[in-house]
C-alpha cells in the first residue's frame, strides 16, 4: 500500500500470485513497473515511464483506477482471464511503433470504460473471446 518503485534496472514492482497492490506507483524502471503473476489486484496504481510496460499482468487478474502513462511499449498488457476498468492510459508507445493503452493477448479479458488517448494504438485485443465495453 502506497509504495514507490523508481529507477530500478528491472521491474519497479514483481510479485507472486495473488498479490494486491494499492495507492503505488512505479516510474522510470528499467523494464516494467509492475509484474504480477496468477490472480493478482492493482487499484489505485501509477506506472509511468518504464522502459517496457506499464502493468503486465498474467491470469485472472484485476486492474482498477490506474493510470499508465509514458511508458516503452504497453500502458496495460494482460494475457487471460483478467478484468481492466477504468483506467487511464495515455502516451505509452514511445519506445516501439505499436504500444497499445491495453493490449489484451489472451481470452476471456473484460475491458470496461478505460480511457485511451496519445497511444501508438488505443485498445488492441489480439485474440477472439473478449470483452470490450
Amino acid at each position: 500500500v502506497d509504495c514507490v518503485a523508481s529507477g530500478n534496472g528491472f521491474s519497479g514492482f514483481a510479485s507472486q500470485p495473488e498479490s494486491s497492490f494499492s495507492g503505488c506507483v512505479a516510474e522510470d524502471n528499467g523494464t516494467n513497473g509492475f509484474l504480477g503473476n496468477f490472480g493478482c489486484s492493482w487499484t489505485g496504481c501509477t506506472a509511468r515511464q518504464n522502459e517496457q510496460i506499464g502493468f503486465s499482468a498474467t491470469f485472472a487478474s484485476l486492474i482498477v483506477v490506474c493510470v499508465a502513462s509514458g511508458n516503452g511499449s504497453h500502458g496495460i498488457f494482460m494475457a487471460s482471464q483478467c478484468t481492466v476498468r477504468d483506467n487511464e492510459c495515455n502516451g505509452n508507445g514511445t519506445a516501439v511503433a505499436d504500444g497499445a493503452g491495453i493490449l489484451s493477448n489472451g481470452v476471456d479479458c473484460r475491458i470496461e470504460g478505460n480511457n485511451c488517448v496519445g497511444n501508438d494504438i488505443g485498445i488492441d485485443v489480439a485474440m477472439s473471446g473478449n470483452l470490450v465495453v
